[in-house]
């Protein structure tokens, strides 16, 4: 993405899964048609909820890259209003994202369009929704969280047995491998004792050189930690900043007398001899 994005627009990235950052491989007409119609029917419902009737919005084409697989859309207003249709996308979207389902559900209409959203998702060719303030992937995770949603505005609701939200946090583990392939970077972090992995979320737009020294590599992350509710930890981290953790450079020198004392039930007399 080379053009800045305008204050009232959002772009769309769509990259296969396992295509490159750099890559050019061509998505199925499906997809994009599926993605984009279900984002457009979404930004028009924000619309609906915003304006009335004979001062909608229109919404604009304003990119259109070839073999990038982007699409940009800016709105054009029809009348003064304190909030764009596209910000308030932008928010619902951006709450079911991060499980602040009880504040998405506020706007109960958007709400329901942007699950729609999290229904087309195809999860081998994920997007990224851009704005000027946001970047939320529309990624297998992203179905997820817009199932759950949909659950908790059943009558019957979702229960959950931990916190569901967002939190700024920091954790400190073993950084795998990073992924730079599809619309969106991850990693996995691996924090110490048991093996448990939180999935990481690197800003692409600060380019690989400023991730790659970190992997495989034992660090500190600080973020916005994504809680589901399905457990005590977080299930995705959006990174802010990393740091490694320098491992001890030098052993310690311990020396000292073990006679005279009980050591792993062996006990010994001032003469060195064993006595059990």
């Amino acid at each position: 993405m080379t053009k800045p994005l305008r204050h009232d627009e959002i772009r769309l990235i769509i990259k296969p899964a396992d295509a490159p950052a750099d890559s050019t491989r061509p998505i199925p007409a499906r997809v994009l048609q599926r993605t984009f119609s279900t984002v457009l029917r979404s930004l028009k419902v924000a619309d609906a909820e915003l304006h009335d009737k004979a001062h909608r919005s229109e919404f604009f084409i304003s990119h259109l890259a070839m073999g990038s697989n982007e699409i940009g859309v800016f709105e054009q207003p029809r009348s003064a209003s304190p909030m764009s249709s596209i910000d308030l996308f932008r928010q619902i979207t951006g709450s079911i994202y991060r499980s602040e389902f009880e504040r998405a559900a506020e706007s109960e209409n958007v709400a329901k369009s942007v699950v729609a959203v999290g229904k087309a998702v195809d999860i081998d060719f994920p997007a990224v929704a851009l704005f000027p303030t946001d970047s939320i992937p529309l990624d297998g995770f992203f179905a997820k969280q817009a199932d759950r949603l949909r659950q908790t505005m059943t009558t019957s609701g979702l229960k959950s047995l931990f916190f569901a939200g967002s939190a700024i946090g920091a954790f400190d583990g073993t950084l795998g491998e990073i992924d730079y392939r599809g619309p969106t970077w991850t990693g996995h972090l691996v924090l110490p004792g048991g093996g448990v992995q939180i999935e990481c979320v690197f800003n692409r737009s600060m380019g690989e050189d400023a991730f790659n020294r970190y992997g495989n590599k034992r660090v500190s992350i600080s973020g916005r930690a994504i809680y589901t509710g399905d457990s005590q930890l977080p299930e995705r981290i959006e990174v802010k900043t990393i740091e490694e953790i320098p491992l001890a450079r030098e052993a310690i020198d311990i020396r000292g007398s073990l006679s005279g004392k009980r050591y792993f039930g062996v006990r010994g007399n001032s003469d060195g001899k064993n006595l059990q």
